[in-house]
């Protein structure tokens, strides 16, 4: 068994905790990232930063393979929701067995359980075989706007990908996650005084309740698909007809085919629309696939399981409704399981918290389930 040295780990997590690194904090996100990759300097490692435009800091890249097709991603993200400041008002500290701070749990332990067990299995020699992508987002936490054709990319040149957000806080892992879709729908009529020449206008707002009230109603609990009106606003003053209105949906698919059966409520919609001369542009923010479960996955879940057994894990799994990097992986191809990591929660919040008694199991589960897919894999 290999010997993890859990005093480093928690100065490195403390380093790592006390840096602001919201998405847009392009320098706190590299000083992530160059603490991260900074004992990556073996020859067998290729270490990278791709570009993935001006609107983000690059993601960090770690591979022990120069072709570009992969075992095994594991995948985790540098950036929180914090705003600067937050470190110097709530910086890492330890009370009893929980450690907190921003950004301990999501995902900063999962950042460094990557690290030291691929650091192990080089020191051990034991990577022989496996080819393994450490990929780490740059800006999960405001949707991937500008790295998921990144994650799509290695997504379709992997086998599998471990997302290493950490486990639930009864330590539950991830099974599947729902996809979103994410819509900004402008309405546009035509103005009129609304009792003068009432008849004359087209009503924006009327047109969006017609459509708020389809939309809803394709919720189906049954199959997963649940449809969110969450935002809406329209006019200028009550005595006028509304020009213009806007609706911000939010839609949530537990697999593929539901999108199209959206899509195809859009497109009657817009028809609906015209007829009442009402002009709308129909904008998809966000387009997420789900990170469903495949035959392939319950092949994973058995050798994630095992390993958890073996370390005195938890082997319960459940179905999520928000999204993560891993929907995207999932979407390309990559047979896909999220929280992997070590037992967190209170993520997002000033409670957030990381079980300390779960870091050195975690590390131990990861380490035996590359070797058992190495064994798998390269038999």
């Amino acid at each position: 068994m290999t010997a993890y040295n859990l005093e480093k780990y928690m100065q490195d997590l403390e380093y790592l905790v006390n840096i602001d690194c919201k998405a847009e904090n392009f320098a706190g996100v590299n000083k992530v990232a160059d603490y991260l990759a900074k004992e990556f300097t073996a020859p067998m490692w290729h270490v990278s930063r791709p570009d993935c435009g001006p609107e983000c800091a690059k993601p960090l890249m770690i591979t022990n393979t120069a072709e570009e097709k992969y075992d095994v991603i594991l995948c985790c993200h540098m950036d929180t929701v914090f705003p600067d400041g937050t470190v110097k008002e709530r910086p890492f500290s330890v009370k009893g067995d929980r450690a907190y701070g921003p950004g301990v749990s999501d995902m900063k332990c999962g950042c460094l359980q990557g690290v030291y067990v691929l650091k192990a299995m080089e020191a051990s020699g034991s990577l022989k075989d496996l080819k393994v992508c450490l990929a780490f987002n740059s800006e999960e936490e405001r949707g991937s706007t500008s790295t998921y054709p990144w994650l799509e990319k290695i997504g379709s040149h992997a086998k599998f990908c471990l997302v290493l957000e950490s486990a639930r806080a009864n330590g539950a892992r991830v099974l599947t996650r729902k996809g979103i879709l994410h819509y900004i729908i402008d309405f546009k009529g035509k103005a009129a005084h609304a009792g003068n020449n009432h008849q004359d206008g087209r009503n924006a707002i009327n047109e969006m309740a017609y459509w708020i009230l389809q939309l809803a109603a394709a919720t189906d609990y049954e199959t997963g698909l649940t449809v969110n009106p969450g935002v809406c606003c329209g006019g200028t003053v009550y005595n006028s007809v509304a020009a213009n209105a806007q609706l911000d949906l939010d839609v949530r698919i537990a697999e593929k085919a539901q999108a199209d059966i959206i899509e195809e409520l859009l497109a009657k919609l817009k028809e609906h629309a015209k007829a009442a001369e009402i002009a709308v542009d129909v904008c998809a923010k966000n387009k997420q696939s789900p990170m469903a479960a495949t035959i392939d996955t319950a092949a994973l879940v058995v050798v994630i399981d095992a390993a958890s057994k073996a370390y005195g894990a938890s082997t319960e799994w459940v179905n999520a409704g928000g999204a993560s990097d891993g929907n995207y992986t999932s979407g390309a191809g990559a047979t896909t399981v999220d929280g992997i990591g070590p037992v967190g929660a209170g993520g997002h919040s000033e409670s957030e918290y990381l079980e300390l008694n779960s870091i050195e199991p975690s590390l131990h589960v990861l380490e035996k389930v590359l070797l058992d897919l190495q064994s798998m894999l390269y038999k």
